[in-house]
């Protein structure tokens, strides 16, 4: 349940992506490789039927908070309907299975994908002469994706090919996994660009803090 800061159940608008569609949750995480892999995980260390239940639960729960909350704006939706919602109900239907280890076992999963998307990208910057597109595209991507028009706060100081720096002001990552009732959960996304960007052989990537804690997620890529 998404709740506001006084306990009371808080509307988040729907449009195309949310309220329209019958039976959506099931369907998404059929689907999703990275919650197959999960529901793997699950299934390894839990067993089949333990692993059914959680992702079942997953899947009414994100149906749930498609339909019922209906105030997400537009620009702000592909952010909470494919990455947000969907970890929220998954981490709810863990929760109900595995108890105290629903945390923990998350961020493990988080930890293993995002080390191994990292070794992907790191292979593909590595080949000759995609050192500087790579550095316009973690410039474009970061402009697009989580700007101003995508309803992120940012602040842009740099983009050469040598660095890319700014600053995430205001998040919705932050904001709705507040409004529902899983502030543990924001830690886990900024810790992907941790474990994606960390250890990439030609462009370092460094921060200092982030809104979960402080007053922003400051990113700074450089050319080694």
């Amino acid at each position: 349940m998404c709740y506001n800061k006084i306990g009371k159940k808080k509307s988040l608008k729907t449009g195309k992506s949310g309220g329209g569609n019958v039976a959506k949750g099931a369907a998404f995480y059929k689907k999703n490789n990275g919650y197959k892999q999960l529901k793997n995980m699950l299934a390894v260390r839990y067993g089949g039927d333990l692993a059914n239940r959680v992702y079942e639960f997953a899947g009414q729960e994100l149906d749930r908070m498609y339909f019922e909350y209906t105030e997400v704006p537009a620009n702000v939706q592909q952010h909470v309907y494919k990455y947000i919602f969907p970890r929220v109900a998954m981490y709810h239907g863990m929760k109900q299975e595995i108890g105290e280890d629903a945390l923990p076992v998350l961020e493990e999963f988080i930890k293993a994908t995002g080390e191994k998307m990292s070794k992907k990208l790191d292979r593909l910057i590595s080949f000759p002469g995609m050192l500087g597109p790579a550095m316009k595209a973690f410039a474009s991507v970061s402009r697009n994706n989580f700007g101003k028009k995508s309803g992120f706060g940012q602040t842009f100081y740099e983009a050469s090919k040598d660095c890319v720096k700014f600053d995430i002001t205001d998040c919705p990552y932050c904001k709705y996994c507040t409004l529902c009732g899983c502030k543990e959960l924001i830690h886990t996304f900024c810790d992907s660009d941790i474990y994606m960007y960390g250890n990439l052989t030609k462009i370092s990537f460094e921060r200092t803090e982030t809104l979960e804690k402080g007053k922003k997620c400051d990113f700074t890529f450089r050319r080694k």
